[in-house]
């Protein structure tokens, strides 16, 4: 079927959006397939300089927030879902970064794109722990979306944080501390490139035990059976599939 005969329903936003881009569909016509309001010119959207780029990015700004609006809102075991895909994220990316030093030094020392892969497997994983622990502003009640204390019943976050603290064998203090160093780590080198000259890569090993900590009790304790999907039922097994998988890689 024709890419211009098909309707809004057979023709998934984000393929509009590609086509839109390349210039294949032109802006009304994308905006019609979407439901949006009708453009008055019918020229092909091309990135062309600044003015067609602002004009890209204006359409995808209007495609985005259509989107969301006509989106129901996520239901409570959606969001632990993908808590629960933050916390496989941070398992998968530092097993990735270990498999690569389990020989007693750095496989494929030297080349760029390992380097760069290495690096890339610590920062995801910081940033995906962030969004689980350090992303909440309890002195004004603003919590993450993906973070525990939305997630959790408020009546059990006491016993929560007692038993995270046991697993992860850190005080409140020192649990603190790893929340603030993650915290600069992402915000000063990550997200910006800031002023700070030496930059403080976090010990991952306490984040990683806590991050199993929140997974494997999601799992059990919270999550209905039915929106477990694919997910395995301990991180350990996401943790050890993507150990294996590095080793294979490196080792090649």
């Amino acid at each position: 079927m024709p890419l211009h005969t098909m309707s809004d329903k057979e023709l998934a936003p984000l393929e509009v959006l590609r086509d839109l881009t390349s210039g294949r569909l032109t802006a009304s016509a994308a905006a019609e397939l979407l439901g949006l309001e009708r453009r008055r010119s019918a020229a092909p959207m091309r990135v062309r300089g600044s003015r067609g780029f602002a004009r890209m990015v204006k359409f995808r700004m209007s495609l985005m927030e259509s989107q969301a609006a006509s989106e129901p809102p996520l239901t409570h075991d959606q969001r632990l879902r993908r808590c629960m895909i933050c916390c496989c994220a941070v398992a998968r990316n530092l097993a990735y970064h270990r498999a690569r030093r389990e020989s007693g030094g750095l496989a494929h020392r030297g080349e760029d794109f390992w380097n760069t892969a290495d690096g890339n497997f610590i920062d995801a994983a910081v940033l995906a722990w962030c969004a689980l622990f350090a992303d909440d502003n309890v002195e004004r009640g603003r919590f993450a979306e993906q973070g525990w204390r939305k997630l959790l019943p408020p009546d059990e976050h006491g016993d929560f944080v007692r038993s995270l603290l046991a697993a992860m064998g850190l005080s409140s203090a020192a649990f603190e501390d790893l929340i603030k160093v993650c915290r600069r780590y992402r915000d000063k080198f990550l997200a910006h490139l800031d002023s700070d000259r030496t930059m403080m890569i976090p010990g991952m090993v306490p984040a990683l035990e806590g991050t199993r900590h929140l997974y494997n009790h999601i799992w059990a304790c919270q999550i209905d059976p039915i929106r477990r999907g694919d997910a395995l039922p301990d991180l350990n097994d996401v943790y050890e599939r993507a150990l294996n998988e590095g080793r294979r890689v490196y080792g090649s």
